[in-house]
């Protein structure tokens, strides 16, 4: 189904907000940085959100209370996507964000050492993957492109980074 997004807040009223757990939007109108349902009761207690479509001209920190997310930014900072690091390897949340302008990327490099690189054509792109205290079976994968840092877990067994997926090894 598809519907503007004045549509869905008209229909919002009538659903529990306690009771949606998961929000994939598309937005068509990419001169959007602002949604109005990020203001609703509903958005707050979503588990998981997807938003494509639409930059937003907010920070990390206003998606921390989601367990899943996949949202375009105007600016990523290697504070946040450190800040991030120290977060998830306490809290399990899967991480995606899609941003246009990454601030001090050799700051990161620097923090976080030295990452597992792969290039695909022009396409290249850094791995780092971190021990999680008390979990011996997963490690926290960091993954930057020249447009995206991706948080997952992956089995501690290794990873290697080839044609835009993450493979795991047995």
């Amino acid at each position: 189904m598809s519907a503007t997004e004045e549509e869905i807040l008209q229909v919002l009223p009538y659903f529990d907000p306690k009771s949606i757990k998961s929000l994939d939007l598309l937005i068509y109108d990419h001169k959007k940085e602002k949604l109005v349902i990020t203001e609703t009761d509903h958005w707050k207690n979503v588990d998981d959100v997807s938003v494509v479509g639409i930059k937003f001209d907010l920070t990390v920190h206003d998606f921390l209370h989601f367990s899943k997310v996949s949202v375009a930014l105007h600016t990523i900072s290697a504070e946040n996507v450190l800040f991030l690091k120290e977060l998830l390897l306490q809290t399990r949340k899967e991480l995606t964000f899609w941003y246009t302008n990454f601030v001090d990327m050799d700051h990161l490099l620097e923090l976080l050492g030295n990452a597992t690189t792969e290039t695909v054509g022009e396409f290249a792109k850094k791995g780092w993957s971190f021990t999680i205290p008390g979990n011996e079976n997963e490690e926290l994968c960091i993954e930057i492109t020249s447009k995206l840092v991706l948080f997952k877990y992956v089995e501690a067994e290794g990873w290697t980074l080839l044609d835009s997926k993450l493979i795991i090894h047995d």
